[in-house]
């Protein structure tokens, strides 16, 4: 079991290298932005329903509310330019109203209580009417390692460099540990790797997130309570020891990142 955890370490470091470092071309990063991005899915819990959107910075919430504005199910959306937020919000304008913007600490309340949800009972009602590919044995264990070698965690979609999901109700096998790392990738604020953004540069291969965002990341590793996410939280914040992005009087600034 140690030599495969060790294989295993390999595998991910490397990918996260090899995938990381294609951000460092304009035309990659770009190309990688368009295929990273979701868009709004359409799906609706009930026709009934009062829908809203908000959003801060890089993060759009499409909520659904029903009676006595019970919060009945969200979806998260991805953006990776200002200009990127202008056109979907513009888009949602057509299908779902107008959208409000929220301060950083309200979305991340927000964020929060849509976590809450019974989301793998939602996950499961949305993507059951999301046509599949058909699946085979060999073609199982073939997406498997494919994910691997892309940098994904076994057993997620949202672990690793980038994510391999279908939208935002597309969860792995491991669904405790992929939620976190959902979560942790729809960060509002976030400066991708060779990106600039806040009057900040960063340097490096990975993303770096707020540090709220690593803070909530680190503990809902630790309160999934297994072996594979405390495995990815020591990659994250020991291994790799990724910084984050904290809030100071002169402005943003990057923080060494804790130990997890």
């Amino acid at each position: 079991m140690y030599s495969v955890r060790i294989s295993l370490l390999g595998i991910i470091l490397y990918s996260f290298y090899k995938f990381g470092l294609s951000d460092a071309s304009e035309s990659a990063s770009e190309r990688q932005e368009r295929d990273l991005f979701k868009g709004f899915s359409g799906y609706r819990l009930f026709n009934n329903s009062f829908r809203m959107v908000y959003y801060h910075d890089l993060t759009i919430a499409v909520v659904e509310i029903g009676d006595n504005m019970t919060l009945l199910n969200c979806e998260l959306i991805e953006v990776f330019s200002d200009e990127q937020r202008k056109k979907t919000l513009e888009d949602l304008s057509k299908v779902v109203g107008r959208s409000l913007r929220l301060l950083f600490d309200d979305m991340m309340l927000l964020m929060s209580q849509c976590d809450s949800l019974d989301s793998r009972l939602i996950n499961r009602m949305v993507m059951a009417l999301t046509p599949k590919p058909e699946t085979t044995i060999n073609n199982s264990i073939t997406t498997t390692q494919s994910s691997v070698f892309s940098g994904i965690f076994p057993g997620t979609k949202w672990c690793g460099t980038g994510d391999i999901a279908r939208s935002y109700f597309d969860l792995g096998s491991e669904w405790i540990m992929d939620k976190c790392c959902r979560k942790h990738d729809l960060c509002p604020v976030k400066v991708k790797g060779y990106g600039s953004r806040y009057n900040l540069t960063n340097k490096s291969l990975y993303t770096k997130s707020h540090c709220a965002c690593d803070d909530e990341f680190a503990k809902c590793l630790k309160q999934a309570g297994k072996p594979a996410a405390d495995f990815m939280g020591n990659i994250y914040f020991n291994i790799l020891q990724v910084s984050c992005i904290q809030d100071q009087k002169q402005g943003k600034q990057f923080r060494t990142a804790k130990k997890y």
